[in-house]
């Protein structure tokens, strides 16, 4: 019997123990299915090593979503860091960068399929060329001056849905780039020109 309270004790602890460790899992699981404030997320199936550049001015959190730990870069007075990762394969992952005040982002050469930067509001310069992407929206970013998102997938419609989601904040000097996309050809860049943006193509 007692033999018996024992075994039960310990069975009610290593459930515990499981649950802890278990329960926090599920509860990051289901925060990966919501959105996060100042937390940018994209799709990659990169293989070998990328290279992220990221500007602004607080800690930056990046979870590059292949179990390895998450890296914290320090920035201060609007500086860029490198950020360099390798992947193991290319499998399906997904990256997430999170920080109150980033500016800037680079992330060129990463075979990305989507990239959502909805709740990177102080954005103001975004270059995501060379990827793999059918669709982007900037709707949130109405600090953006400059997006680079030449050589991606974006047909003339998807272009176009674009430029209905860029501000039209009086920022001077406002420029989109977006060529070998596509429908860069067949594009309606007055869309975009009517609110003051010059698009390059």
């Amino acid at each position: 019997m007692k033999n018996l309270f024992f075994l039960t004790a310990m069975s009610l602890m290593a459930i515990g123990l499981t649950t802890g460790c278990g329960g926090g899992s599920a509860t990051a699981e289901k925060s990966n299915n919501q959105t996060v404030p100042n937390q940018m997320t994209m799709t990659s199936t990169a293989q070998g090593e990328v290279n992220l550049l990221v500007g602004g001015y607080s800690d930056v959190v990046i979870d590059w979503g292949d179990g390895s730990d998450n890296e914290i870069i320090a920035l201060s007075d609007g500086r860029y860091e490198k950020c360099p990762h390798t992947f193991a394969d290319a499998t399906a992952r997904v990256v997430k960068i999170t920080g109150e005040k980033i500016n800037f982002l680079r992330c060129m050469d990463m075979e990305l399929s989507t990239l959502d930067v909805s709740q990177i509001t102080s954005l103001e310069e975004l270059s995501c060329g060379s990827n793999n992407l059918t669709a982007l929206n900037l709707s949130a970013n109405t600090a953006l001056t400059t997006v680079y998102c030449d050589w991606n997938k974006l047909s003339a419609e998807a272009l176009n849905d674009l430029f209905k989601t860029l501000h039209q904040n009086t920022i001077a000097e406002k420029k989109i780039s977006i060529e070998r996309n596509p429908g860069t050809d067949a594009c309606n860049t007055s869309i975009a020109t009517d609110k003051g943006w010059e698009v390059e193509r």
